[in-house]
């Protein structure tokens, strides 16, 4: 140690031999005061070179973190007007290794973003480290919502000061007002914008003007498909109840433009987010958000009864399930026994252009189930079950429910559905 110490101090021996001195300091006693000064020392001496006060600098972020001196030292380094600028990002860096939290360091981060001789590169790194020292401190949100803001700093340098946002303390309305409004600049290009919209994933939880500016970003026209990407994965994480209706009214716009572009990734990233609102929405509210804007007497009623004719119309008028689904409605009411409908539903699957079982007539559910299972046919076949109008016959039983239901490859519709209800499922399954 006292032989390094010596080492630096000598005014004979080049930077080279110094810079390794400083190195081996850092790697040998951690802590040790005699080691700190010395570096500090090095630092501070005019004669010495920038790449030797850098790997002192660096030394200095390893040996003793807290270490006030090695504080005052690299925050004067970085203060020096003398210094080169890749000097002080090696300051800036090491500060944020000394003492995260440590407001000298953050105050000098900050003057160090603010100051008009620093480069861009240099304030990219004081961007990234005060996204580290202190989550939550508001001196440094300030700071990076001021380099984002400023129309002199490059693109490259705001994305990392938007990523350093993104850590720095969720649900900070100065943060999320800023990215927002980085999102809607059209000066900012898309590169910027996709890393404004994950960020607002990260901290942006529930916040409606957060959700807000990432469910626009979906609906521009003008915006690439990578920035839409990152703006439906970050609504995923961050999306509440009471925002849905206005995301699916946006999001069936989108799924229509990424099938006629065939992006799979869009198309899947959107279809989750699509399916989220569904499963968290009544079926009116979601009907109504799906044909928001449409003329509304063109529209059926989402509380139509349900009949099998006007059932297979609404298939028919649509190209996808015309081409995909073939319908059996199946009347319950006729069942002789509906304890025992095996024989019965077969009838009707027949009837209505499936090929017949090679084995016979099944008379078992069981039997029935493998003729389904090995059922081919060019279309899916959907089976609904219902009971005619006015019918007081028993309903099936429950074992007869539990039967159908393990049925693979289709969809059985019991109860008291609407057409609009029955649709809304087909639309889902073929999707």
């Amino acid at each position: 140690m006292d032989a390094l110490v010596k080492l630096i101090a000598d005014s004979n021996v080049d930077n080279h031999t110094k810079r390794l001195a400083a190195f081996s300091l850092g790697e040998i006693d951690p802590g040790n005061q005699t080691a700190i000064d010395a570096l500090v020392k090095l630092i501070t001496d005019s004669n010495v070179n920038n790449s030797t006060k850098r790997l002192a600098a660096s030394s200095l972020g390893e040996i003793d973190p807290g270490n006030q001196t090695a504080i005052d030292a690299l925050v004067k380094l970085i203060t020096d007007s003398n210094v080169n600028n890749s000097t002080k990002r090696l300051a800036a860096f090491s500060l944020g290794q000394v003492d995260p939290g440590n407001q000298t360091a953050i105050d000098a981060l900050v003057k160090l973003i603010s100051d008009s001789n620093v480069n861009d590169s240099t304030k990219r790194l004081a961007a990234s480290r005060l996204g580290q020292v202190d989550p939550g401190n508001q001196t440094a949100i300030d700071a990076l919502v001021k380099l984002i803001t400023d129309s002199n700093v490059n693109n490259a340098t705001k994305r990392l000061a938007v990523f350093s946002l993104g850590k720095i303390d969720s649900d900070n309305k100065t943060a999320i007002d800023a990215l927002v409004k980085l999102i809607a600049d059209s000066n900012v290009d898309d590169s910027t914008k996709r890393e404004a919209a994950f960020s607002l994933g990260e901290i942006g939880s529930g916040n409606k003007t957060a959700i807000d500016a990432l469910v626009n970003l979906l609906a521009r026209s003008n915006v690439d498909d990578s920035s839409k990407y990152y703006a439906a994965s970050s609504l995923g994480r961050i999306l509440t109840k009471e925002h849905m209706a206005s995301l699916v009214t946006v999001l069936k716009n989108c799924l229509s433009d990424e099938i006629y572009k065939s992006n799979f990734d869009n198309f899947q990233e959107y279809y989750s987010l699509l399916w989220n609102c569904a499963q968290n929405m009544t079926y009116q509210d979601f009907y109504q958000a799906w044909h928001a804007g449409e003329d509304s007497e063109n529209l059926d009623s989402p509380s139509q009864t349900f009949t099998p004719q006007n059932l297979q119309a609404a298939i028919n008028s649509d190209r996808l399930l015309s081409q995909t689904i073939h319908l059996i409605c199946i009347d319950t009411s006729k069942f002789i026994d509906p304890n025992h409908p095996a024989s019965k539903i077969y009838t009707e699957i027949v009837k209505a252009g499936c090929p017949k079982c090679e084995d016979g007539t099944p008379t078992t559910m069981t039997e029935l189930q493998t003729y389904w299972d090995l059922l081919e046919t060019d279309k899916r076949v959907v089976l609904v079950f219902y009971q005619g109008m006015g019918s007081q016959s028993p309903e099936l039983s429950d074992r007869i429910l539990n039967d159908i239901s393990r049925f693979d490859n289709t969809i059985c519709v019991i109860g008291d559905q609407t057409s609009d209800d029955i649709l809304n499922r087909l639309r889902s399954l073929q999707s």
